[in-house]
C-alpha cells in the first residue's frame, strides 16, 4: 500500500492539542510491563518485560513510552507470532505478508530510541546487535539498557548505546558504530557492513529535524527500516515521505495484520502508522 495514502483522506492531521502522542496517565507510571510474544516461548505465555519511564518533563520526549513505541512493539511481535500466520488475503498484499514473516533482527539500529523501548523488544526477540542513539540518553534508558545486557550476555549477544544528535550537514563522518556496528566490522562476508533493520519510533515529531533526518537515513547503510509514525504535521510530513520516495520504496504497512498485544486497539487510531521502507 502506497505511503501517499495516508495524505490522500481529507482527515487532517491531528489538532496541536492531541498531538502528545501518550496518555498523560501513562507518563506517571515509573514503568511498563510489555508484553513479548515470541513463537518460541509460547503464544498463551507472554514473556513480561519491565521498561523504567523517567516521565514527562525537561525530557519528557526521550522519557516516555509513547503509543508508537508500543505500535512498533506489536509489529515486531506479530513477526515473531508465525511465520505462517499472515499469509496474502484479498485486502493484504504479498510484499506486505512478506516484509512481516521475513523481518531480520540480526543487526538493530535503534535511531532515536528514548527509554529503548524498541530495541530492548529486538533483544528479547532475538536480535543479535543493536545499537541505540539519541541526543539524550535518559536514565531510564541506562537502566533498560543494563537490564537487556544481562539477557543479552548468555547468548554473546551485544547492545551499545551511542549519544550523538543528528548533524545538519554531511561534512563530519558519521560515528563509527553506525557505520560498522557493535563489533565495529568493516565487512561482513567480505561485503560492506549493512543494518538488516533499522528502527525508528515517532521520530517525526519534530519537524525542524526533518532534513537532518533525511540526510542520516541517505548516509547509512541498511536493509530495512521500519518506521512507527504519528501524522502530525500534513505538508512537512508529505514532504520527507516524498522525498524518501525518491531513493527508498516506502510502503504503508496493513493495520490488519498487527496484532494487539501492547497498545490497546482503541489507541491505534487513524493517524498512527506502520511504514517499511527499503532504499532502492
Amino acid at each position: 500500500m502506497s505511503w501517499e495514502t495516508i495524505f490522500s483522506s481529507t482527515k487532517k492531521a491531528v489538532a496541536v492539542g492531541q498531538r502528545l502522542g501518550v496518555p498523560y496517565t501513562r507518563t506517571l507510571l515509573p514503568q511498563l510491563e510489555i508484553r513479548i510474544m515470541n513463537e518460541s516461548l509460547g503464544l498463551q505465555e507472554p514473556k513480561i518485560v519491565s521498561v523504567d519511564q523517567d516521565g514527562m518533563g525537561m525530557i519528557g520526549i526521550s522519557g516516555v513510552i509513547w503509543d508508537c513505541g508500543l505500535y512498533m512493539a506489536d509489529f515486531l511481535c506479530s513477526a515473531h507470532i508465525s511465520n505462517e500466520a499472515h499469509p496474502p488475503t484479498a485486502n493484504v498484499e504479498e510484499d506486505s505478508a512478506s516484509a512481516l514473516n521475513n523481518l531480520n533482527l540480526t543487526s538493530v539500529l535503534d535511531i532515536g530510541c528514548g527509554t529503548g523501548i524498541c530495541g530492548v523488544v529486538a533483544g528479547h526477540l532475538g536480535a543479535k546487535q543493536i545499537v541505540f542513539t539519541d541526543s539524550v540518553l535518559t536514565d531510564a534508558f541506562e537502566w533498560n539498557l543494563e537490564t537487556l545486557k544481562g539477557s543479552l550476555a548468555a547468548d554473546s549477544r551485544r547492545a551499545e548505546p551511542l549519544k550523538w544528535r543528528w548533524p545538519d550537514d554531511d561534512s563530519s563522518p558519521l560515528p563509527e558504530l553506525l557505520v560498522k556496528g557493535v563489533e565495529l566490522a568493516d565487512e561482513v562476508d567480505g561485503k560492506e557492513f549493512h543494518w538488516d533493520t533499522v528502527l525508528c519510533s515517532d521520530v517525526l515529531y519534530e519537524k525542524a529535524c526533518l532534513p537532518a533526518l533525511q540526510l542520516l537515513l541517505r548516509r547509512l547503510k541498511f536493509r530495512k527500516l521500519v518506521l512507527a509514525y504519528k501524522k502530525r504535521h500534513d505538508e512537512p510530513e508529505r514532504e520527507f515521505f516524498a522525498e524518501l520516495a525518491t531513493w527508498c520504496r516506502v510502503r504503508l504497512f496493513p493495520k490488519e495484520l498487527i496484532t494487539s498485544i501492547n497498545l490497546p486497539p482503541q489507541n491505534v487510531d487513524e493517524n498512527l502508522f506502520i511504514l517499511i521502507i527499503s532504499p532502492i
